[in-house]
């Protein structure tokens, strides 16, 4: 959540009153500023200008010999949906990039990716390929999380083919970098693509705004029952006291809709963004657009587990009312999203990930026995007073059920 160029400033000054820092001194750690929401990433260059203008930041930067950056793609995916955020995040990083070039600063980048195609996740490989050119160099760093450690990282063989997998597409985009070897984007993508992640926004922002949304949401997830079991490193809720989207955090937002087959942080807006994009422009954007191809692949891998036959299930939780209010809506918008990205893919939502797609047929029938189950278990817990015996017991069952399709589905959070 860095707002100003003071978030940053602050460090220095509590350093020097702890004693640990003087002006015309190096500090002993780095300080990284973190851009997160879509009004932060749009501010960041100009944060990062105005920082390097300054004398004790860009002393600091200097010393390093490499400004590090710091990009989240859970707040902002959560702030704006998922084409906002992945254009929000790829021109930040274009823009912070000439910035720091301007002041004669390298810039590294960290990514908070998630596990999650909502979250940034999906193959590392691919999302090296896709960004900007300019912005990669030599080095960066990510985040690895979750499920993805047991999955990546569990086994020496496993790890290694992971790493290696890393270090070749991290070579490639370096060679990119420094060869010039991608093509400059066209301005006409640019601006059609602009517009889409606005249209995005606006309907993503739309359907969490609406009255009563909220309330559908807790009763359909089981959000309330992950944030009372003790799964997590932090609060659910940010400030641990209110109960609304805006102070809920990004983590959990994503793995109750996974929870539920829904997926909705991972496509919903995507459907009212590809439709103010014209097929043939829509499709060329993908062939030859390494960015656009990636983070339209990316909604197709959420697409692809989601299960509306499955989500239906737990529509029991919903007050009648809530449910037909929401639940036709939201179900209209996976189908047109899905229909858009075959248009564009002139194939099948993994027409060019046949592993993947055995991998998903597979795997899926072996996950809606736990999703049945989990739905009855929710009725159960939330039917049973707090001091029954039964309590216990109903508890451990709904933990399990979570973490099997979390497992099961590897996209939780």
């Amino acid at each position: 959540m860095t707002h100003h160029p003071s978030d940053l400033l602050e460090v220095f000054t509590l350093a020097r009153e702890a004693g640990l820092y003087r002006v015309g001194k190096a500090l002993p750690f780095d300080v990284v500023p973190l851009f997160e929401t879509l009004a932060d990433l749009q501010a960041a260059p100009r944060v990062v200008d105005e920082l390097l203008h300054n004398p004790v930041f860009q002393a600091h930067a200097r010393g390093r010999g490499v400004l590090e950056i710091m990009i989240g793609y859970s707040d902002s995916n959560k702030d704006a949906g998922f084409l906002a955020a992945n254009w929000a995040l790829y021109r930040a990083q274009e823009a912070i990039a000439e910035a720091a070039a301007r002041h004669g600063v390298r810039v590294s980048f960290f990514h908070g990716r998630g596990t999650s195609t909502a979250r940034g996740g999906g193959s590392a490989g691919r999302a090296l390929a896709s960004l900007p050119p300019g912005t990669v160099g030599t080095r960066m760093r990510l985040t690895e999380q979750g499920e993805a450690l047991a999955d990546r990282y569990s086994h020496p063989d496993l790890a290694y083919r992971n790493l290696e997998q890393l270090l070749y597409h991290l070579g490639l985009a370096a060679a990119r970098d420094a060869y010039g070897g991608e093509a400059p984007v066209r301005p006409e993508w640019r601006e059609a693509l602009e517009h889409a992640a606005e249209v995005s926004t606006r309907a993503y922002r739309e359907l969490l705004a609406r009255p009563g949304f909220f309330e559908f949401y807790e009763h359909l997830t089981p959000i309330r029952e992950i944030a009372a079991l003790n799964i997590a490193s932090r609060p659910v809720y940010r400030s641990g006291r209110v109960r609304e989207i805006k102070d809920l955090r990004a983590i959990p937002w994503v793995m109750s809709w996974t929870q539920v087959r829904l997926l909705l942080p991972g496509w919903y807006g995507l459907q009212a963004g590809l439709r103010a994009i014209e097929p043939e422009l829509r499709r060329a954007m993908y062939r030859e657009w390494p960015f656009f191809k990636s983070t339209l692949e990316a909604a197709a891998q959420a697409m692809s587990v989601a299960d509306l036959g499955i989500a239906q299930e737990y529509l029991r939780l919903v007050p009648p009312p809530l449910a037909q209010g929401f639940f036709p809506g939201i179900a209209a918008a996976f189908e047109e999203a899905r229909g858009l990205l075959e248009e564009t893919f002139e194939g099948p939502l993994l027409h060019n990930r046949p592993i993947l797609a055995r991998q998903t047929e597979l795997r899926n029938p072996y996950v809606d026995p736990i999703s049945y189950v989990q739905v009855e278990l929710l009725a159960r817990y939330r039917q049973t007073p707090p001091e029954a015996p039964e309590r216990t017991g109903l508890e451990r069952a709904l933990l399990f059920s979570l973490l099997g399709i979390a497992a099961g589905l590897r996209n939780a959070g």
